[in-house]
């Protein structure tokens, strides 16, 4: 069974624990997480296939489902809570389903789904790990990604999200919906709900049907017990300034030394994408992430239609300039 309406026919599969779609190619593929209470059949409707194009990109497109939402439904553990549920745990998720599909991998992901492969792609490279990403892009960052984990003040993510797993627990979707269309709710809780859709899906009806039918896909994909879990460990999550200089810094990997027996010195170049008056995404989040990743290149979309039109191309010349850079130090002569 394939998935896709557009020009590229998506095959399930699974990944380590987790389940999602690919389109194989050329290596280095890219792997791709949304965003809590995201999920790929939602990503569909979005057009996220279209800005992930494997055809334009070259090369293999793993597109997962995070833990306990869509095909990975079944690596919820009840027993783990919400702790499976933060930012470094999903991570490892990320990385081993990685491993097991790919030979290489450059990371990325949308709202906290970039930060999921922010903390990946961290994780492996200060660790000196073969599987550290090549390159990493990440898209509409939102607010919190850089907030620290002290995130339960009055009026904070963390209490927005507190507020809506309560009602998740107490009235299901009923519940969440409800809270989500007052204004104590702080808008949608869904990824990409507003005003963002790509390709395709762009020009795909009103931003109330888009909303109604990413509400009918979250109600079919993701239990709202799994969805309170997923909010309350979204909000125990943080990443500081610190924990991302691996990702400028030169690294010598040892155990892939070239044929000259020449150490290499590899880095991790990063793309990040932002929409200028994002209601879900963060621009000022985009920015800070810039200056705190050494090298780092930011890309702002004036609009959706402006992000739809230029990023599948400004994300493909990222990745083959990227592959390039590493591809041409693993092949630097000995003096």
């Amino acid at each position: 069974r394939r998935i896709g309406s557009g020009s590229t026919a998506w095959t399930p599969t699974r990944a380590g624990k987790l389940g999602g779609v690919a389109v194989i190619g050329p290596t280095p593929g890219l792997v791709w997480v949304h965003s809590v209470g995201g999920c790929i059949a939602a990503d569909e409707i979005r057009g996220v296939g279209d800005l992930l194009s494997p055809k334009q990109m070259g090369r293999s497109v793993l597109r997962l489902d995070l833990r306990g939402h869509g095909l990975s439904a079944t690596a919820h553990e009840p027993a783990r809570g919400s702790e499976q549920y933060v930012w470094t745990e999903l991570a490892k998720d990320l990385r081993i389903a990685s491993k097991a599909s790919l030979s290489r991998a450059f990371f990325a992901g949308e709202g906290s789904g970039a930060a999921v492969a922010l903390r990946a792609a961290a994780a492996a490279a200060g660790s000196g790990s073969l599987d550290a990403p090549p390159g990493l892009v990440l898209v509409r960052p939102i607010a919190a990604l850089l907030a620290g984990a002290d995130n339960h003040g009055a009026g904070s993510m963390g209490a927005s999200c507190e507020s809506m797993a309560e009602a998740a627990e107490r009235g299901g979707w009923d519940a969440v919906e409800a809270l989500e269309d007052s204004s104590a709710g702080g808008g949608p809780a869904l990824d990409g709900g507003a005003i963002l859709s790509y390709g395709s899906a762009a020009a795909a009806g009103s931003g109330d049907e888009l909303r109604r039918g990413l509400r009918e896909i979250r109600r079919r994909e993701l239990s709202a017990d799994v969805f309170a879990a997923a909010l309350r460990g979204h909000a125990a999550s943080g990443l500081k300034l610190g924990e991302l200089q691996a990702l400028g810094q030169e690294r010598h990997v040892s155990m892939a030394d070239d044929a000259y027996g020449v150490p290499l010195i590899l880095q991790c170049p990063v793309l990040i994408l932002a929409v200028q008056g994002d209601p879900e995404g963060d621009l000022l989040a985009a920015q800070q992430l810039a200056v705190a990743l050494q090298d780092a290149e930011l890309d702002v979309a004036s609009d959706g239609a402006e992000a739809a039109r230029t990023w599948p191309g400004k994300i493909s010349a990222f990745l083959r300039k990227a592959w390039m850079k590493e591809f041409l130090a693993k092949r630097v002569m000995p003096q």
